[in-house]
């Protein structure tokens, strides 16, 4: 939030879609992968944010993941609420919003679905509020 309000804009990260594991889709949380320039990134973590799909002049909400692997290698995950297109293979621009909370690491696919519900809840929660 910083950092968009000394840029005068959201700070955004642009980038290809590609496939991915599609642990998302089978716990009803479809995400697009983005592979993206390396380049500095915020703190690893959930944001809600909105996205710019290319061929596509709507603007979508959601919630991102920014997830960092053993090695450090970072990866950026969204899902978009109500949204169900394929997208692989187009270019997008996301925009994050607010910092929702740190990365966590989780025991099984049950508890992702339980944290997936709650960062969607939040991202419904900001984006209407922004709205109202």
């Amino acid at each position: 939030e910083q950092a968009s309000k000394m840029l005068g804009h959201h700070y955004f990260i642009s980038g290809h879609v590609v496939d991915g594991s599609k642990v998302g889709n089978k716990i009803g949380f479809p995400t697009i992968n983005l592979q993206y320039e390396r380049r500095l990134l915020p703190k690893v973590g959930s944001y809600t944010a909105s996205i710019y799909i290319e061929g596509d002049n709507c603007k979508y909400y959601g919630f991102t993941s920014i997830e960092s692997d053993k090695e450090g290698i970072p990866s950026l995950k969204m899902h978009i609420l109500n949204f169900h297109d394929n997208v692989i293979g187009k270019t997008v621009k996301i925009m994050l919003h607010q910092y929702i909370r740190g990365q966590k690491l989780y025991s099984s696919i049950k508890d992702i679905a339980s944290q997936s519900s709650k960062d969607k809840i939040k991202a419904q929660q900001y984006f209407e509020s922004l709205n109202a």
